[in-house]
């Protein structure tokens, strides 16, 4: 596969954990094809609703960045952190992964059971007050440190969290056993779009409590705890079971007590018109993720090109073996040039120019 400078090209990868953002990777890619003459670029920073979602929000939507003062994730201490508002003042968006992301806490120090998904929460009352006009905000949901089932967002917004005896408790997974009320502020809130990256069963052996436990820093231990106040919260709560449990579960309490709606990222980004308009215009896809693995086609970012019949080039840090690709697709793994992965994660833009190097020739 080698790409011309005549040829229409949309440059829309995702973020390379742990290296790129997806605006980093897709201004990476983009630099290196104008210096080599290509003009016929087209730039879309990708997401899913995790990483990368303010920024790929932004490109779609008239609006602005503010910062708002959020408390760190697990602690006392408050930081500005990033968030989107409308031209209006009427739309708000804020992203999980920097508010509550993984990457805030050391693997060291990762303990699910301690922290919770309240930043969020404080974002949105922060918004609140700052917009009264504001009628809804959209949530990026994926890339999170929290596993708690979202019930930290309540938190946030003031609601509280009872044992038998009345006792306050909260929203931190190790209260989980003994939370018995939950009451209501009188608040009424905006309307929350939540926009996930994954589906992601709430049951079973691939929950989302198993499925990234051990990753976020959950002990063995604690997993059938969970799981086993989930499974009674499931039915006193009634939460509705088709709901995703990606980023932690991070929509299934709010589906109970806000005023909310659902959407995967991939689908709701792809019907914006600037998406549309960009890829109806392409001759070539060149695209890219950190690891393309079974969740890929469980419609994360790539799927979107699954139906498309040009030429697409996928540039993956990692691809697991055993995986099926269309006919027109070119997937380049950086791990096949550098096996160990954590020195390909290091090298990710030199490994990616040798790649570009070869597709250019």
């Amino acid at each position: 596969m080698k790409l011309s400078p005549e040829q229409h090209i949309l440059v829309a990868p995702t973020a390379f954990k742990d290296s790129l953002t997806a605006r980093g990777a897709a201004e990476f890619i983009q630099a290196y094809l104008f210096n080599r003459g290509f003009r016929n670029l087209t730039m879309f920073p990708a997401s899913d609703g995790g990483n990368g979602f303010l920024d790929t929000l932004s490109l779609c939507q008239p609006g602005h960045f503010i910062t708002v003062q959020i408390p760190r994730l697990g602690t006392r201490f408050y930081n500005p952190e990033k968030v989107w508002i409308s031209q209006d003042g009427k739309s708000a968006a804020l992203e999980s992964a920097i508010l509550i992301g993984l990457e805030q806490i050391p693997a060291a120090q990762r303990n699910p059971m301690m922290y919770n998904s309240r930043p969020l929460g404080v974002a949105i009352q922060a918004l609140m007050k700052l917009y009264p006009a504001l009628t809804e905000i959209y949530v990026g949901v994926g890339g999170t440190a929290t596993i708690d089932g979202g019930i930290g967002i309540l938190e946030g917004l003031g609601f509280r969290f009872l044992s038998a005896t009345g006792a306050p408790l909260t929203a931190n997974p190790s209260d989980w056993p003994d939370i018995r009320r939950i009451e209501k502020p009188t608040a009424k809130f905006p309307l929350i779009h939540f926009i996930y990256d994954a589906v992601i069963p709430q049951e079973g052996s691939d929950s989302f409590i198993n499925l990234y436990g051990d990753q976020k820093g959950l002990k063995a231990t604690d997993v059938a705890t969970l799981k086993s106040v989930f499974s009674t919260w499931r039915t006193q709560w009634n939460i509705p079971r088709e709901l995703s449990g990606a980023g932690g579960g991070l929509m299934l309490l709010p589906s109970v007590f806000l005023p909310c709606k659902f959407e995967h990222g991939t689908v709701w980004f792809s019907k914006t018109p600037r998406f549309a308009e960009a890829i109806a215009h392409a001759d070539v896809v060149l695209t890219g993720e950190g690891k393309i693995d079974f969740q890929t086609f469980q419609g994360k970012w790539l799927t979107n090109f699954l139906d498309f019949r040009k030429q697409v080039v996928v540039l993956a840090g990692q691809v697991d073996g055993g995986l099926k690709f269309p006919p027109n697709w070119t997937v380049l793994a950086l791990t096949d040039l550098e096996p160990d992965v954590a020195k390909s994660i290091k090298l990710t833009k030199v490994l990616l120019r040798s790649y570009l190097e070869q597709l250019v020739g």
